[in-house]
């Protein structure tokens, strides 16, 4: 017989989360902790080994203004073949450009680009699913970068000073330095130093230069923080596995 008024079912109570089930959860959060860190990190790593390089770049120009102020004792030998030789010859030294200008602003003397005679980073994944993490891991830290946002280099197709920011800036009698962004996605780094004859501004000196060393620095660094992630990933995969 069923009573008149039977009693209220009551609703299944959840059952609260165990402690193991925290500790499988607290497992898993490593490797994401392991990957913001060396974001972060590696944030802060490329803007101190290009912070050095342009230290580096800034002496280096001052020692090539001071080799083209004795080899050019006047403004009309800036245009003079002994000049164009040595600007070619401090050039070949690393993957850059040296430009000399007058103090009107015209450029004088041009090297050229030299190309970097680094080899290219060795093929580090042979799989194309690594190849690809560390295509999106590149693309990834590049987004969420902080304060390493450099803006597209201005290179200007009349090829005077008064066109180029660092250049602009040595014909007053300032030592300028800055870092770009290259065309092809690279880092460009630019310093120009005045050149004087005597107590007057006789020209500027320009050096550009894409620097490998830089990006392949930050590049190995990369793959270091992701290679850990991997491997934090699969110890901790494993581990929940054998908890649950």
């Amino acid at each position: 017989m069923i009573p008149e008024n039977p009693a209220p079912i009551s609703p299944m109570t959840p059952r609260p989360l165990s402690g193991l089930t925290y500790r499988i959860m607290g497992m898993n959060l490593i490797a994401v902790l392991i990957l913001v860190i060396g974001v972060f990190y590696l944030d802060e790593y490329r803007e101190t080994i290009t912070n050095a390089e342009m230290e580096l770049l800034s002496t280096e120009t001052q020692l090539y203004a001071s080799l083209i102020e004795n080899a050019a004792r006047n403004p009309a030998q800036l245009a003079g073949p002994n000049l164009r030789n040595l600007v070619d010859r401090l050039a070949e030294q690393k993957p850059q450009r040296i430009r000399v200008f007058d103090q009107t602003g015209r450029l004088r003397s041009d090297s050229g680009m030299q190309h970097a005679s680094f080899l290219p980073l060795a093929k580090e994944w042979d799989s194309d699913l690594g190849q690809t993490a560390e295509k999106l891991f590149a693309t990834f830290v590049d987004m969420v970068s902080i304060h390493f946002r450099l803006p597209d280099y201005p290179e200007k197709l009349d090829a005077r000073a008064q066109s180029l920011p660092d250049a602009k800036d040595a014909l007053t009698g300032s030592i300028s330095l800055s870092a770009w962004k290259a065309a092809d996605g690279g880092l460009l780094l630019s310093s120009a130093v005045p050149l004087r004859t005597g107590k007057k501004i006789s020209g500027v000196v320009l050096v550009t230069r894409t620097d490998t060393s830089v990006d392949r620095s930050f590049a190995s660094m990369r793959l270091d923080i992701l290679r850990l992630f991997f491997l934090a990933l699969i110890i901790t995969v494993s581990f929940s596995l054998y908890l649950s």
